[in-house]
């Protein structure tokens, strides 16, 4: 819907997602800045995303991942469902992330289809997003260096998942 406080869709599609498809999602996969729309409030920190995560819970996907959380020089996702809360970060690259959330909801829905594991799958989108913004930066692209950067995502190993709460 956005990012970087401003909508890119019609004003009537934001509202279309909180009234309508919120409630009868199983998972949704906002970015910080969608899920303070969603929500209702500020998504700037690792605990203000889970805060965001259990109230989005709430109004009834089973599964909430938060993006572009940014604490310190690290950035990450936070993900919630009816077990808990947990957070994943890897340090933050300065390269283009235009199409990162896009490339981290492939890499999140792909290993976790493979796994049935939130906390694995977490790891794994975000190592995975993590190698893809390194060889961006390393190609100095203005696009995500996707191609490049495939061989790197054959032998990911989940990066650490921390658990942030239980509902």
């Amino acid at each position: 819907m956005g990012d970087h406080g401003q909508f890119y869709v019609t004003e009537d599609i934001p509202r279309f997602f909180r009234n309508k498809a919120l409630p009868n999602s199983n998972i949704i996969l906002p970015n910080a800045f969608e899920a303070e729309h969603l929500s209702g409030i500020s998504v700037t920190t690792v605990n203000e995303a889970a805060k965001a995560a259990s109230l989005l819970l709430a109004k009834g996907p089973k599964t909430v991942i938060i993006t572009g959380i940014i604490e310190g020089d690290q950035v990450g996702a936070v993900a919630a469902d009816a077990n808990g809360c947990w957070a994943c970060l890897a340090s933050a690259i300065a390269a283009p992330t235009y199409g990162a959330g896009d490339a981290f909801t492939s890499l999140f829905v792909c290993h976790y289809l493979k796994s049935n594991n939130l906390r694995k799958a977490l790891g794994l989108a975000v190592n995975g997003i993590h190698k893809i913004l390194s060889r961006t930066a390393k190609a100095r692209t203005a696009d995500l260096d996707l191609i490049a950067a495939l061989p790197a995502l054959d032998e990911l190993a989940p990066l650490p998942v921390k658990q942030i709460g239980w509902f």
